[in-house]
């Protein structure tokens, strides 16, 4: 549940959940409405309500990795990925060739550098489509993508769904643009 102080007197501070309590109570209502409607009878319905995201700490470092120059590359993409930074970005910044930065990058998390500063912005994708009501059109500049129709493209290779269909699916309101 994301409970700040909880999570930060463990050694290492722990990642956690952070749920949607606005989403929760909704839910909680409308059941309670439907239960009242229903005078008595008893109605039961499972009702599965995505988290608004994951509060990373140390715990889940994605920098706990043997090589120094991966973790350097991964520090640097987490921070930047949606700054529209490409793979000569993260080259110059470790100074490593890049057939040698995709080397380690394969042996030490089996992705590409180009795969991972995709999959960091997919994140942050996935992240503000749980926790705002921003167009797609302002979700795919802010992340880093150049136009809104690659941005659907490769949230639906990476999730099997549109990003209107994930957001719908996770019951955030709003109206989302496809294009």
């Amino acid at each position: 549940g994301n409970d700040e102080c909880l999570c930060q007197l463990a050694t290492p501070s722990l990642s956690s959940v952070e749920l949607n309590a606005e989403q929760i109570g909704f839910e909680g209502a409308r059941l309670l409405h439907s239960m009242m409607a229903s005078k008595g009878r008893r109605v039961h319905k499972d009702v599965q309500i995505a988290p608004a995201g994951v509060v990373t700490r140390v715990s889940s470092d994605i920098l706990a990795v043997r090589d120094p120059r991966v973790a350097k590359a991964l520090r640097f993409i987490r921070e930047n990925a949606c700054n529209d930074i490409q793979v000569t970005d993260v080259m110059r910044h470790v100074h490593v060739s890049r057939t040698g930065l995709n080397m380690l990058m394969r042996k030490s998390i089996n992705r590409s550098v180009h795969e991972e500063i995709r999959k960091a912005r997919l994140e942050r994708v996935r992240e503000m489509l749980l926790t705002t009501d921003a167009p797609l059109k302002e979700i795919a500049f802010r992340t880093g993508f150049h136009y809104t129709e690659y941005l659907v493209r490769a949230f639906r290779k990476a999730t099997g769904k549109t990003p209107r269909e994930f957001r719908k699916q996770a019951g955030v309101g709003g109206i989302l643009p496809e294009g």
